[in-house]
C-alpha cells in the first residue's frame, strides 16, 4: 500500500515538472534587471509554443518553418490575432526593456559613430506623428547579443543593427534560411533573436501602424 501512494506522489511530481515549461536563452545577457531577463525568456517560449503548435513541427524545423514564411511574406495571420500575443506586446511595452531597449527610428543615424541614445521614457504613448520604434543600437540588450553570439550570419545581421541599419525583416529571413544550419539554430541566442528581434519586433510595428 505504501508502495502504490510512493508511486501515485512521484508520478504527480514528474507530471507538475513537465507543466512547468519555461526557456533560459536570455539569462546569461549582461546589463538587464531580472525583470527584462524573465520577461525575453517568456517571450520566447511563448513564441515557440505557438510556433510548433501552428506548424505541427518540433522546435527547430518550426523556426525554419517561421523564417520561410516570414521570407516569402506569407506568415499565417493567426500569428499575430490571438489574444496571448495582444497581452504579450502589452507586457513588453509597459516594460523597463521597452524603456531602455527600444527607440525612435528618427533617433539612429546609420554610421559607424554612432553616440549613446537616451531611454525615451514614455514615448510609446505619443499618437502623432506615428514614429517607427527599433532595438537601440547602442544598448545593453544589442550588445550583449554581439558579444555572446557565436554564428556567422547572425553576427553579420547584429553588425547593422549596431550600425543603425534598418533591414527588412523578410530579406534578414531569407539569409538566415540559406545560411543556418539546424545544429545554429539549437543556439540560444538565435532562437532568442528570431523571437523577441523579428517575431515581436514585427507585431510592435504590426500594432502600432494599424
Amino acid at each position: 500500500m505504501k508502495t502504490k501512494a510512493l508511486s501515485i506522489i512521484l508520478l504527480a511530481l514528474v507530471i507538475s515538472c513537465q507543466g512547468k515549461k519555461s526557456v533560459d536563452y536570455a539569462n546569461s545577457l549582461v546589463g538587464l534587471n531580472k525583470e527584462d531577463v524573465e520577461l525575453l525568456n517568456s517571450l520566447t517560449y511563448r513564441f515557440e509554443e505557438l510556433a510548433t503548435n501552428v506548424y505541427g513541427k518540433d522546435v527547430e524545423k518550426a523556426y525554419f518553418q517561421y523564417l520561410q514564411d516570414l521570407a516569402n511574406n506569407n506568415l499565417p495571420l493567426h500569428f499575430f490575432r490571438y489574444s496571448a500575443f495582444k497581452s504579450d506586446l502589452e507586457r513588453l511595452r509597459a516594460s523597463s526593456f521597452y524603456e531602455s531597449e527600444m527607440v525612435p527610428l528618427s533617433l539612429v543615424k546609420a554610421d559607424e559613430e554612432l553616440t549613446e541614445i537616451p531611454p525615451t521614457p514614455g514615448y510609446q504613448k505619443n499618437e502623432a506623428p506615428f514614429e517607427t520604434m527599433v532595438f537601440n543600437p547602442k544598448g545593453a540588450y544589442i550588445k550583449s547579443l554581439i558579444q555572446l553570439n557565436k554564428v556567422k550570419v547572425v553576427s553579420e545581421y547584429l553588425q547593422f543593427i549596431e550600425k543603425g541599419v534598418d533591414l527588412s525583416p523578410s530579406l534578414l529571413a531569407k539569409t538566415l534560411i540559406n545560411d543556418l544550419t539546424i545544429a545554429e539554430m539549437q543556439d540560444p541566442i538565435v532562437r532568442l533573436i528570431i523571437s523577441v528581434n523579428f517575431h515581436y519586433g514585427l507585431g510592435l510595428l504590426i500594432t502600432e501602424t494599424s
